[in-house]
C-alpha cells in the first residue's frame, strides 16, 4: 500500500509543532524557581540559604545583613526580573529601547525629570554601610542573571532581550518613582491654570472644598513646643480639602497593648496602591543571628518597606503632601536661551540626550532646566514663557535608602526616630509599634516652606516671591506617641490640626475611611472587647462604604416614575452600604 503524501505532511507538521511546543514549555518551566536554594558565591561572607514556603514566600537564612541583601537580590531576580527591568527602565527613560515608539513620550518625560541621573548621583552621598548593602543586592541580582542567561523569563524571550547588569542606581530610582507616584499634584496646578481661562480663582477654589471640621485628624494634639508663631505663613496651613480622586490609597492603625487580648500592641497596614500584574509588593522573611525582619519588599529594593523585626513594627500611608510647584518662567525677550530671575537674566541649564528606539533611529532630546527645576513645557522660538517643576525629590541629596536601611535594623523608638530623620526626598506617614508596648506616628520627610502662598496655582518664577525657603524641620513634623485614646489611625486624612503653622497639603483624602477605622476601634474599646489580630484582619477586609450611606439619601430623594428607574431607586434605598 502506498503512503499518502498528504498524511505524511500532516504528520510531519504535527510532529514539528509538538517539538516546538515541548521546547517552549520546557523553556518556560526552566525559568521557574526551585523551592530551595543554597548559595555559594565569592561575594558572600558565609553560607546563605533560601527556601520557599507553600505560599512561595522566601525565607532567607543569612549570617549577616549584607549577605541577606545578596540573597534577596537573587530571589527578586528569580521571581520578578521582568518587573525589575521595566521599573528601572521606566525611571531611566529607556523603555523604547525594548518596546519601540509606543513608549517614546513616557521616555521623554522621565528623561526631562532626570530621575535616574539623580539616583545615580545620590549613591555617592550615602553612608558606606548603605552603599555596601546596595552593592551586595546588585551582586545577588547579577548572580541570578549570569546563572540563567539561557533560561530567562518568557517576557525576555518574547522581546528577544537580555537584561544588563544590575546597578545600585537601579535600586535607588524606585524611591524617585514612588515619590512621583505619591505626590503628583503638579497636574492639578496645571488643571487649575487652564480653568482660570473660564473661571475666577474663587470659583475654582470651590471645586476643592475644605476638609470637614468634625472629621478625624491623625496627630491633632501633638506637642508643638518649639514651633514658634514667627514661623507661620498667613497664607498657609489653613486650607484643607480632599483633592482629586486618588489612584491608590492606604490605611494604617496601631492599638496599644492595654486594649488587646495579648497585652502587646497590634499594628495593621494595607497600602493598596492600585491593581497591577504583578503587584508592587513581594513578601519575604529574613532570618539573621538574633534578628528576624519580615514584611513587604519591592523587587529591585534590598529592604523590607513595611513590616517588622523582632523589636519594632512599622506601616506606611501616603501623607498627600504638596511637594511640587509649577513656576512660570519669563523668557528674556532680547536674549535667546535666557530666562528672568531676581538677579537678572540667567541661561538655561541645557543637556542633550538621545532616546534609543527599537527598530528606529535614536531620537535626540534637548533638556532645559531653570533654578526651580526641569522645564516640562516645550521651549520654542518666539515663546514668552516656560513651565519649570520644583519637587522635593528632584535632587541628588536623596537619603530614602538610608532611612529604610536603619529602619530595618531599629531596636526601639530612638532608633526609629533616627532612621526617619534621614527621610528627605518625599513624605510618608509611619505608624509604629514596639515590643515594649509603645505605639506612635510620624509624618516624616522633606516638606517645603514657601516664601508666599501654598502652591495651589502655578506662580511667577522671575521675582522669587514664591520660591521655597527651606523645609519643615524634622522635629516639627506632625508626630504622636502613646495617645490617651489607646490607638492611632491614618487613612490619608490630615496629619495635623488647622492651627499647625506650616502648610503640608490641601489634597487630603475624603474622611470616610478614617471615620470607619476610628468607629470600629472605638466601638471595640468602649465595649470593653479586646482587639485581636483576627479583628484587625477583619477590619482590613471591611467593605462598608460610609460614602454610599451619605449619598443614597440625596440620590433617591425624588418621586421616580414606574419602571426600571423606580426599581433602581428601591434597590438603592434598600442597600446597607456594603460593597
Amino acid at each position: 500500500m502506498k503512503s499518502n503524501p498528504a498524511i505524511k505532511g500532516l504528520f510531519f507538521s504535527a510532529s514539528l509543532l509538538l517539538i516546538i511546543g515541548v521546547g517552549v514549555i520546557g523553556a518556560v518551566l526552566s525559568s521557574l524557581p526551585p523551592s530551595r536554594v543554597s548559595m555559594s558565591d565569592p561575594a558572600l561572607e558565609a553560607a546563605t540559604n533560601v527556601y520557599f514556603d507553600d505560599d512561595a514566600v522566601p525565607y532567607i537564612d543569612a549570617q549577616n545583613f549584607k549577605d541577606a541583601a545578596f540573597a534577596l537580590g537573587y530571589v527578586h531576580a528569580q521571581n520578578r526580573m521582568w518587573q525589575m527591568e521595566m521599573q528601572r527602565r521606566l525611571g531611566a527613560g529607556r523603555l523604547s529601547e525594548i518596546l519601540g515608539a509606543a513608549t517614546l513620550e513616557t521616555d521623554r518625560f522621565f528623561r526631562i525629570l532626570g530621575l535616574y541621573r539623580l539616583a545615580d548621583e545620590s549613591f555617592a552621598g550615602l553612608p558606606s554601610g548603605v552603599r555596601g548593602h546596595l552593592q551586595a543586592y546588585a551582586k545577588g541580582v547579577n548572580a541570578w542573571i549570569n546563572a540563567n542567561k539561557n533560561a530567562l523569563p518568557p517576557e525576555f524571550l518574547a522581546f528577544r532581550h537580555r537584561p544588563e547588569p544590575w546597578r545600585a542606581a537601579d535600586s535607588l530610582v524606585w524611591g524617585k518613582l514612588m515619590a512621583l507616584r505619591l505626590t503628583g499634584n503638579y497636574r492639578d496646578e496645571l488643571l487649575r491654570l487652564r480653568l482660570l481661562e473660564r473661571l475666577s480663582a474663587e470659583r475654582i477654589d470651590e471645586l476643592w472644598p475644605g476638609y470637614p471640621t468634625d472629621a478625624p485628624i491623625t496627630a491633632a494634639a501633638f506637642d508643638q513646643t518649639g514651633i514658634t508663631e514667627s514661623s507661620r505663613d498667613p497664607l498657609s496651613g489653613q486650607l484643607l480639602g480632599p483633592g482629586p480622586a486618588p489612584l491608590g490609597a492606604s490605611n494604617a492603625w496601631a492599638v496599644a497593648g492595654g486594649h488587646t487580648d495579648t497585652g502587646g500592641p497590634i499594628l495593621a497596614n494595607d497600602p493598596h496602591l492600585g491593581f497591577a500584574a504583578p503587584i508592587l509588593w513581594y513578601l519575604a522573611k529574613i532570618k539573621l543571628p538574633g534578628e528576624t525582619i519580615t514584611g513587604a519588599t519591592v523587587p529591585g529594593v534590598p529592604y523590607v518597606i513595611a513590616g517588622h523585626n523582632s523589636r519594632i513594627a512599622w506601616g506606611l500611608t501616603a501623607t498627600q503632601s504638596d511637594l511640587q510647584d509649577i513656576f512660570i518662567e519669563n523668557l528674556t525677550a532680547d536674549r535667546p536661551g535666557y530666562y528672568d530671575t531676581p538677579d537678572g537674566p540667567a541661561p538655561f541649564q541645557v543637556r542633550e540626550e538621545a532616546i534609543g528606539v527599537r527598530g528606529a533611529s535614536a531620537i535626540p532630546l534637548k533638556i532645559y532646566a531653570t533654578r526651580h527645576g526641569p522645564v516640562i513645557s516645550p521651549v520654542r522660538p518666539g515663546a514668552s514663557t516656560a513651565l519649570a517643576l520644583s519637587a522635593s525629590f528632584l535632587t541628588a541629596e536623596d537619603r530614602t535608602s538610608e532611612a529604610l536601611h536603619n529602619l530595618n535594623l531599629a531596636r526601639d523608638r530612638d532608633d526609629f526616630l533616627s532612621a526617619l530623620s534621614a527621610m528627605n526626598a518625599f513624605q510618608l506617614n509611619f505608624t509604629y509599634a514596639d515590643s515594649d508596648g509603645s505605639i506612635g506616628f510620624y509624618a516624616a520627610g522633606k516638606v517645603p516652606i514657601r516664601k508666599k502662598g501654598i502652591g495651589f496655582f502655578p506662580r511667577p518664577g522671575a521675582g522669587g516671591k514664591f520660591d521655597w525657603a527651606g523645609s519643615i524641620p524634622f522635629k516639627q513634623l506632625p508626630h504622636y506617641f502613646d495617645p490617651a485614646a489607646g490607638f492611632i489611625a491614618n487613612a490619608n486624612n490630615p496629619v495635623a490640626a488647622k492651627d499647625y503653622p506650616y502648610f503640608i497639603s490641601r489634597d487630603w483624602a475624603a474622611p470616610y475611611r478614617a471615620r470607619r477605622i476610628d468607629g470600629l476601634i472605638k466601638g471595640s474599646i468602649r465595649a470593653g472587647t479586646p482587639v485581636t489580630v483576627e479583628f484587625a484582619a477583619a477590619m482590613q477586609a471591611d467593605n462598608l462604604s460610609l460614602m454610599s450611606r451619605d449619598l443614597i439619601g440625596p440620590m433617591t430623594d425624588f418621586e421616580a416614575p414606574a419602571g426600571r428607574l423606580r426599581q433602581a431607586v428601591a434597590l438603592l434605598k434598600g442597600w446597607d452600604g456594603h460593597m
